[in-house]
């Protein structure tokens, strides 16, 4: 997204050129503005009769990076066109992105503290963090792993986020079955 913020987006404002590397700061931004009404809205749902499960918040999630990257493979096609878009579909993108990392990641962190057994729960949080670490770093090399096959990069994070957040959701029940009520 720090590539399609410096070669694709107009970043000028009032005649300044707004460094790409800034845009970066949006997501801590909304995380600190976003968390406490996230962390607030999960505990008056969880107290309802529409209580959500931890694997279908994390689906949800999933669904919402989906749609995050939606906004950015429309904005991609009208770059081609424009040759640059406006910010605001970064910043568009980047908010998706948050709301979906405020359904998933303090989720799932929380997840692992429960079912993980209690001697295991410091070695089962380096896995999470180990497979963010790698969720990462092959997010780096997607784009060339994609280059010869003619599909879009955007519209590849679409399906397989999209994807997963239904195949998450889908087999929601059966998770909470398996997590005896802990999730």
């Amino acid at each position: 997204m720090n590539l399609f913020a410096d070669k694709l987006t107009e970043r000028s404002l009032f005649g300044w050129e707004i460094p790409a590397s800034y845009f970066q700061g949006i997501n801590p931004l909304l995380i600190v503005l976003l968390g406490p009404l996230f962390s607030e809205m999960w505990t008056r749902w969880d107290r309802s009769r529409y209580a959500l499960s931890a694997p279908a918040k994390m689906g949800l999630g999933m669904i919402m990076l989906g749609a995050g990257f939606i906004v950015l493979a429309i904005a991609q096609t009208r770059a081609d066109v424009l040759g640059k878009v406006g910010a605001q579909w970064l910043i568009c993108a980047y908010f998706l992105h948050t709301v979906g990392e405020l359904c998933l990641s303090p989720i799932g962190l929380s997840m692992v503290t429960k079912l993980a057994p209690a001697r295991l729960g410091a070695i089962m949080m380096g896995i999470w963090f180990g497979a963010t670490a790698v969720a990462n770093y092959l997010a780096g090399t997607l784009e060339s792993l994609l280059t010869g096959s003619q599909i879009p990069l955007y519209w590849f994070l679409v399906g397989s986020s999209m994807g997963a957040g239904l195949l998450l959701l889908a087999i929601t029940p059966l998770l909470s079955r398996l997590m005896h009520g802990k999730g």
